[in-house]
């Protein structure tokens, strides 16, 4: 039979070889697509019918579609028009490495051909005994012909296993078949295998094919489809095609978090933004293909993976490398994220320092988490906005005050002290009045300043009360040291007072009295407020004296 390289015909125009690129481009996908989804799938019917439309656009137009088929590459009419290198993805090479060197389809070639062909091609062939030129030898499609290596002849697969072999093989495989046919009792045996020449490979080709052999054993399947969603999603011209795949690799990254498997997930990530930045890959493509990928993170994603991480070791360098890639617009599922590692400090520090530096939202999306039970959760938002130095929630932050747990209460106090404002001062003043000592001092000292001066009245008429007269002296000092700092005119008048006021029979509280009133001037630092030592000083004996000298030598005009 002719070489379908010698055709007695001109080079083919290039209309001609364009349309024949089209139809080996939608044969790849096709195949692509015949192995990924079901038949009931839409994309699966929709890949088959521009494969189809493709192919009977050329065959009407031009005649027979008549390939030559190299290691790497498909020919037509002497021109190259199909090229890839890639032992796992290359069309070319998944034919001629099952000896195949020519591939022609006919005019008048059926639909139910088509699909039964890219059946064929989707398939993965783990037996010696199976390859794809024993599938087209076994399928009723007689419009398809191919050519072995090494054969001068073109088979067609319509003829059932009858090749063009010497006569002596023809008549035994016709006495075998009828031999098999006139048993009744014997059920037809499985059809034989048509022989088949064998590739004459040297020393070094055959090492390449047992390496190429090892590296198809050790394939990942998530990785290898995981690239064909590449391959598809970076050629694919449809926009709505191009859409439709973005979001099925959008869901198969959920899947990949959603079972652990960051690494896999972060692999996906990485390889799509670095499509998006590529130079040739359409602009218009970029926009959706990134907007995509920002909503990969959902609320169900993040909460599976907050319960792994309370649970098992995902290691935070994948989850901070997960964050980067896909957290940036995912405040929402980060927090609820956050709030599922209840047991995993590490993984909270990781959340929490990734929402402070990197996350592009508003704080209006962390307040709804300030009212959540989890205790770890609202410590952890407001750490957040500590981090950075969002100050814009006083009142949400403040309420929190009412709180029970005493760290939420310390970092509450933290935010206020750190946003320096009055309107932090009705919750100041609530923390100064809590069953906790040490948090009481602590709020005290922060309204030490002259922004919080609206608390003065309030503190002063807790001052004067008998509770107050009960309290340790430390608070109490402290406590003169804050209405010192906060208003030096209002209260000059009540710590003179405190500070000549006599307790008859009881030396204790009066010397404890003088301390508290020296400790208020001291903190006042004012002109007057060092007269007013100086004076007692000379009026006071013994040990009161004493107190009022050391005020003295510390005092400093602020």
């Amino acid at each position: 039979m002719t070489e379908y390289s010698n055709k007695n015909e001109e080079l083919a125009s290039s209309a001609e070889l364009a349309s024949a690129k089209d139809v080996i481009q939608s044969i790849v996908k096709s195949s692509k697509a015949f192995k990924m989804y079901l038949p009931n799938n839409p994309l699966h019917q929709k890949f088959f019918n521009e494969f189809r439309d493709k192919l009977a656009g050329f065959l009407d137009e031009f005649g027979d579609l008549r390939l030559n088929i190299g290691q790497f590459t498909l020919s037509y009419e002497e021109e190259v028009i199909y090229e890839n290198r890639d032992i796992k993805e290359g069309f070319a090479f998944k034919l001629y490495s099952d000896g195949i060197i020519g591939l022609n389809f006919r005019e008048d070639i059926k639909e139910d051909e088509l699909k039964v062909f890219l059946d064929i091609l989707g398939e993965n062939y783990n037996s010696l005994d199976d390859d794809i030129a024993t599938r087209l030898w076994l399928s009723d499609l007689p419009n398809i012909d191919y050519i072995l290596a090494q054969d001068d002849s073109s088979v067609n697969t319509g003829e059932l296993g009858i090749r063009e072999a010497s006569s002596e093989k023809q008549e035994q495989g016709f006495k075998r078949a009828t031999e098999e046919a006139d048993s009744t009792e014997t059920p037809p045996s499985t059809p034989v295998m048509a022989p088949q020449q064998m590739l004459s490979l040297t020393g070094e080709e055959h090492k390449w094919l047992e390496d190429a052999k090892k590296e198809e054993e050790e394939k990942n399947p998530i990785d290898e489809i995981s690239h064909i969603l590449y391959c598809i999603i970076a050629a694919e011209k449809d926009e709505a095609l191009f859409v439709e795949f973005v979001k099925i690799a959008v869901q198969m990254i959920r899947g990949l978090i959603g079972t652990y498997k960051l690494e896999n997930a972060t692999g996906m990530i990485r390889s799509f933004q670095r499509l998006s930045m590529q130079e040739d890959f359409p602009a218009a493509y970029r926009e959706p293909l990134l907007f995509e990928l920002d909503k990969i993170l959902t609320e169900e994603t993040s909460k599976k993976i907050g319960k792994a991480l309370s649970s098992r070791n995902l290691g935070h360098e994948k989850l901070n490398e997960l964050l980067l890639l896909a957290g940036r617009n995912a405040a929402v599922p980060l927090c609820q994220m956050l709030g599922a590692a209840e047991k995993n400090s590490e993984a909270q520090e990781v959340i929490i320092t990734f929402l402070s530096k990197y996350g592009d939202y508003g704080t209006q999306q962390l307040l709804p988490f300030l009212k959540d039970k989890k205790p770890h959760l609202v410590l952890g938002i407001i750490q957040v906005l500590l981090k950075k130095g969002d100050y814009s929630a006083i009142d949400q932050v403040g309420k929190l005050v009412s709180r029970m747990e005493e760290k939420i209460k310390r970092e509450v106090l933290q935010y206020l002290k750190n946003a320096a404002t009055p309107k932090s001062t009705k919750y100041l003043m609530k923390l100064a009045e809590d069953s906790n000592i040490a948090l009481r001092m602590r709020a005290l000292k922060v309204m030490a300043a002259p922004l919080y001066s609206a608390a003065v009245d309030h503190i002063l008429a807790i001052m004067k009360t008998e509770e107050f007269e009960g309290r340790e002296l430390a608070e109490r000092m402290a406590t003169f040291e804050t209405i010192a700092g906060a208003d030096r005119d209002k209260t000059l008048a009540f710590i003179k007072e405190q500070l000549s006021k006599k307790f008859w029979f009881n030396k204790t509280k009066e010397l404890e009295s003088i301390r508290c009133a020296a400790a208020g001037l001291s903190r006042m630092g004012t002109k007057q407020a060092l007269e007013t030592l100086e004076y007692a000083a000379k009026a006071k004996k013994g040990e009161s004296r004493t107190v009022i000298e050391q005020a003295l030598r510390s005092f400093k005009i602020r």
